[in-house]
């Protein structure tokens, strides 16, 4: 049997694995031993000689690791390789930030992640604007979500926030990054995160569909399931969502209105709502603006039930009861422990073994007994 013999050579076959093996520990949350050796690759990445496409590799995996430990001051050299986009002038590598005697510079943020991820990033924009109020951001963001900014962030002069659609009138800018990398522009670290419900006070009127269900909560003690997101996002079918037929214990609960917001459900999943009488509004709700009707609907119930969504994003910072449901190696933003500082007004609830949601459930059940009692 062949014995691997170079691993003080450091050589492509060798950081494959190291690498490949700190992945599995953070699928199965349990402590990568290697540590020290994932560091060396990176303090001497240039020297290397491995790929350059195995370099890139290497910096967004260590950079991962990094956010997954909390140290989030050793990500700040390679911050850029998660959720940047790619355009004219625009890349990874070529990000810049306003120096401390700017005036009258303009700054464009964007972020390349979910919608998820933009609610719980543009947490940074109020401090980010009133740090460098001589000066201009201009926030290119995902068309669905125009109308929720815009109304949110009216109040700031120096903002300017253009749509996707119209991303050919950005016009100059001095500087850009992304909206993920303004965690080292601004200097922040884990236990720094500071957390205010953007969306609290939200200014909006709801639509004939969105009173309608509102109209039919009637004040029962409601909550919104939610077990799956973008089935395009690479971390949906194995590290996020999991089966409706998980989520009958939750269902049989007496005394709770249970409702479904969720898009594109299939046959089975359908006969498993009715069986239960849980009714289903996705079909019909947001078909214009994203989360419009849903802000209006939450805003009328007792809480949100999902898996690692971008829903949980919109009810946190709603300030509307959260309970998230998270696989055993979930994203490194929901952390190892009970609580988040990203979102400390959310409850977690976490796998103890692998594609196993009992323990979830039975949590969750156990919670809301004791929330309604």
């Amino acid at each position: 049997m062949f014995k691997y013999e170079n691993y003080e050579k450091y050589d492509s076959f060798y950081i494959d694995l190291l690498f490949s093996y700190s992945n599995i520990c953070s699928m199965f949350n349990i402590t990568f031993p290697y540590l020290d050796k994932i560091f060396y690759i990176i303090e001497n990445i240039d020297n290397i000689p491995i790929s350059d496409i195995q370099k890139e590799f290497c910096k967004f995996q260590y950079t991962t690791i990094c956010l997954y430990m909390k140290h989030y001051c050793k990500s700040y050299d390679y911050i850029g390789y998660i959720n940047h986009i790619i355009g004219p002038n625009i890349n990874k590598n070529n990000m810049s930030f306003f120096h401390k005697k700017d005036i009258n510079k303009t700054l464009l943020i964007y972020d390349g992640g979910g919608l998820g991820d933009i609610i719980m990033f543009s947490r940074f924009i109020p401090e980010l604007c009133k740090k460098y109020n001589t000066n201009k951001i201009k926030f290119l963001l995902d068309d669905k979500l125009v109308w929720l900014f815009t109304n949110i962030f009216k109040y700031i002069d120096n903002l300017i926030i253009i749509s996707y659609n119209n991303k050919n009138i950005i016009g100059e800018f001095n500087y850009h990054c992304s909206l993920l990398s303004l965690i080292k522009y601004l200097e922040i670290d884990y236990n720094s995160i500071k957390f205010t419900p953007l969306f609290k006070n939200i200014k909006y009127s709801k639509s004939e569909i969105s009173s309608k269900i509102v109209n039919e909560i009637n004040n029962k003690k409601t909550y919104i399931l939610n077990w799956k997101g973008n089935p395009n996002n690479m971390h949906e079918k194995n590290n996020r969502s999991m089966k409706l037929v998980n989520a009958i214990p939750l269902f049989k609960k007496k005394d709770i209105n249970w409702i479904v917001i969720t898009q594109n459900i299939d046959s089975k999943e359908k006969k498993i709502l009715n069986k239960y009488n849980v009714k289903y509004y996705g079909d019909i709700i947001d078909k214009n603006k994203s989360f419009y009707d849903t802000i209006s609907i939450m805003n009328n119930i007792s809480g949100v039930i999902s898996t690692d969504t971008s829903l949980v994003h919109l009810s946190a910072n709603l300030d509307i009861p959260t309970y998230v449901l998270l696989t055993l190696g979930c994203e490194w933003r929901w952390t190892r422990d009970n609580t988040t500082n990203w979102y400390p007004n959310v409850k977690l609830y976490r796998q103890t073994e692998i594609y196993n949601w009992d323990n979830v459930i039975n949590n969750v059940i156990d919670n809301l007994i004791k929330d309604i009692s």
